[in-house]
């Protein structure tokens, strides 16, 4: 096996990245404040966080504990048009 290329994602404490493209790569992460996952730039910025974070949050609970009590995994169809999340409360 070869090493091509590495990336840093920056932010987030990002775990299951996917390339959507040459240029995205989408990451669930355990520290984002915002979003259930977030769209990285190849210089590993974020772009932009998407989608709801997962309901069952405590109302006295920050958002980033909230994402680390969810484990999940992300895929991308091969055309790059979908994001599909799968997620469990880790209780």
């Amino acid at each position: 096996m070869k090493l091509i290329s590495t990336y840093n994602l920056k932010r987030g404490a990002t775990y299951c990245p996917v390339f959507i493209n040459d240029s995205i790569i989408a990451s669930l992460g355990y520290e984002y404040s915002q979003g259930k996952f977030a769209l990285f730039d190849t210089l590993g910025k974020i772009r932009e966080y998407l989608g709801e974070p997962l309901p069952g949050r405590l109302s006295n609970s920050p958002m980033t504990v909230h994402q680390q009590a969810m484990v999940g995994r992300l895929k991308v169809t091969p055309d790059g048009s979908k994001i599909i999340i799968t997620s469990q409360l880790s209780a």
